[in-house]
């Protein structure tokens, strides 16, 4: 028997089949107003002036979505997105045309947000979509309740965390490491219009941060913080294969990331007793003019 609860599935976007979603939201961003006046206790009078909307979500098939959209982001037109809610019943999920699907009808902006990586569980990263109207009139989203699901996602793909070299130099025992991508996105309205109509990248401030055990990146790393050099930093995801373990090193099924300007500096360092103490490295990456501020290769070996 079916229910009216619902489970996150699938997106499709620009024709491909995101899956392996771990977590999916909508915030309207809405801005509504109450009008007082007349020494009234109560408002009278509320009204909702402008929408901007904006989809987010989180898979583990980080390959596969940077494929789709990397550090440039992607635009999207009519219809070019699709998330699907599966609708469960009582011993399962219920399947056939009973599902919702929401449908970016006015297109919009997908950029990703960030990449964190943790010794012993699997990468994630996560993306926002951006949602324009046709018109600033016209609804950006159109929702159906009654609707099939498309295609058949599949889990078949993983990473977890992988080594970091700075200037060169291996940082030992890396517990974790996170890359905020620091995409700023304009959304905008106008002509008392209650929708965007408009949607574009206003700047890109990216960044990573790391924590190791290896308090010795103290003595390699100047208190007020590094230059980066000419040979690359670079931070990897290692792939995981299914029913196995981790690839080795040397096959090619891990994902670089590699920067060729900024500055690395070391920003906290915490202990308590009983345990080891970690600390923070981070990277502030600088465009050097021709090459992407972040650079990401998927499908390398690790050297």
């Amino acid at each position: 028997m079916s229910t009216n609860l619902f489970t996150i599935h699938s997106a499709t976007i620009a024709s491909t089949i995101i899956d392996q979603l771990t977590t999916k939201g909508l915030n309207l961003n809405e801005e509504a107003i109450r009008l007082h006046g007349d020494g009234r206790l109560d408002s009278m009078f509320t009204a909702m002036v402008q929408q901007k909307p904006v989809f987010s979500l989180t898979t583990t098939a980080i390959k596969k979505a940077l494929t789709v959209c990397g550090l440039a982001g992607l635009a999207l037109t009519a219809d070019q997105a699709v998330f699907y809610g599966q609708r469960m019943s009582t011993v399962g999920r219920a399947g056939g045309s009973s599902n919702i699907t929401m449908t970016c009808a006015g297109g919009g902006l997908l950029v990703p947000t960030g990449i964190e990586a943790q010794q012993g569980q699997p990468a994630t990263i996560t993306f926002d979509l951006h949602l324009v109207s046709a018109d600033g009139v016209t609804a950006p989203i159109t929702i159906a309740t009654s609707a099939a699901l498309a295609g058949s996602p599949v889990t078949n793909e993983g990473f977890t965390l992988g080594p970091v070299t700075l200037n060169g130099t291996a940082l030992d025992l890396v517990q974790s490491w996170r890359l905020d991508f620091g995409i700023e996105v304009m959304a905008v309205t106008g002509d008392g219009h209650k929708y965007p109509r408009t949607v574009t990248t206003r700047k890109r401030s990216p960044s990573v941060s790391f924590t190791t055990k290896d308090l010795e990146v103290m003595n390699r790393i100047a208190q007020a913080g590094t230059a980066q050099t000419a040979t690359d930093s670079l931070f990897y995801l290692r792939a995981l294969e299914n029913g196995a373990s981790v690839y080795s090193d040397a096959s090619t099924q891990h994902i670089k990331f590699s920067i060729d300007a900024g500055r690395i500096h070391w920003d906290s360092k915490n202990g308590q007793d009983g345990q080891e103490t970690e600390i923070e490295v981070k990277i502030t990456p600088a465009y050097d003019g021709s090459n992407d501020v972040v650079a990401i290769s998927t499908g390398v070996a690790i050297t």
